[in-house]
């Protein structure tokens, strides 16, 4: 970095040593899925994927290209209730809660598809 000091501007020099020194943190999908480790919650493949979109709707983009929204309306609902799920699975387990919850994705695919992907209750 002192190599190059003279070459950037002063305020590239503090993005670049912030970064540097954040390379060990964990990424933000390890850190947005810690939350369930420690409150035992078993996520699905499918539900660790949906996760990684959470960040894509933070920052106003959405996980399919804007040509396919219009045909994509079924699986952006899906994705939202699945996010929706999951925190409120957290918010049961942060005030102890134990027991059955109902898995609002699989009532929706329920009610719209043929065949079901996971079980329409879960127990957390």
């Amino acid at each position: 970095m002192e190599e190059f000091n003279q070459e950037n501007p002063e305020e590239a020099l503090k993005i670049y040593t912030a970064k540097i020194n954040e390379l060990n943190n964990p990424t933000n999908s390890k850190k947005l899925s810690y939350p369930f480790q420690l409150y035992k919650i078993n996520l699905s493949i499918e539900e660790i994927e949906i996760l990684n979109h959470r960040n894509k709707f933070l920052h106003g983009s959405s996980p399919f290209e804007e040509t396919e929204l219009i045909d994509k309306k079924y699986e952006l609902k899906f994705i939202i209730a699945h996010l929706k799920f999951m925190i409120n699975c957290l918010m049961l387990k942060y005030v102890d809660y134990s027991g059955h919850i109902v898995n609002n994705p699989a009532l929706m695919e329920y009610n719209t598809k043929e065949t079901i992907s996971n079980h329409l209750f879960r127990i957390i």
